[in-house]
């Protein structure tokens, strides 16, 4: 059973640990159930899985106007979100917590709410869960080894894809009246 709980003080960002089913024969587990997603949650239309290794860094992602739910499956990872929402209370806020497969292992990002990650275990394999198909959205990326990000990771030199390296710095980003004018229009959560 799912129990979703807002993040305290941070709308549009909601935590979850779902229970794992262990026996000798492996495990069971549940990860997604409509009726138990906070209210408002839009249907989910898309899944997707991602693997990767110890010390990668992925983001921060934007895909404006899609709500994601990202589930830790296996591993564990420093999962840092920013909300991107023009009219929010939280805006340009970030959030930080550790998901792994023992403790707190989902989160759910409503659309305008930035996200990445960094693998702090041999291995992690995350499951996404989302209302948009993939490129049907507009897609933004921003550089995570710069300010306000570079201050919430260890240093240390990560892996990372180019688009994620050469990614622009949030104050390059906050500059672009196309970017400005969608994170304007999201504003749920």
């Amino acid at each position: 059973m799912n129990n979703f709980r807002e993040v305290s003080g941070f709308s549009g960002i909601w935590e979850n640990s779902i229970e794992y089913f262990d026996d000798n024969r492996g495990c069971f587990f549940e990860t997604y159930r409509e009726n138990d997603m906070p209210p408002g949650t839009p249907k989910m239309i898309q899944d997707n899985i991602s693997e990767s290794k110890l010390d990668v860094l992925r983001g921060i992602h934007v895909q404006a106007e899609q709500w994601q739910l990202i589930t830790v499956i296996k591993g564990e990872i420093i999962d840092i979100s920013i909300d991107l929402r023009i009219k929010s209370s939280n805006y340009l806020q970030t959030h930080k917590v550790k998901l792994s497969q023992g403790g707190t292992n989902q989160i759910l990002l409503a659309p305008g709410i930035g996200h990445g990650f960094i693998v702090v275990s041999k291995q992690a394999t995350l499951h996404y869960k989302s209302t948009k198909y993939y490129g049907e959205t507009e897609q933004f990326t921003i550089n995570m080894l710069l300010p306000p990000f570079v201050n919430l990771i260890p240093p240390f030199s990560y892996e990372m894809s180019k688009r994620d390296l050469e990614a622009p710095s949030l104050e390059s980003m906050l500059a672009k009246p196309t970017f400005l004018s969608l994170m304007n229009q999201n504003q749920n959560g």
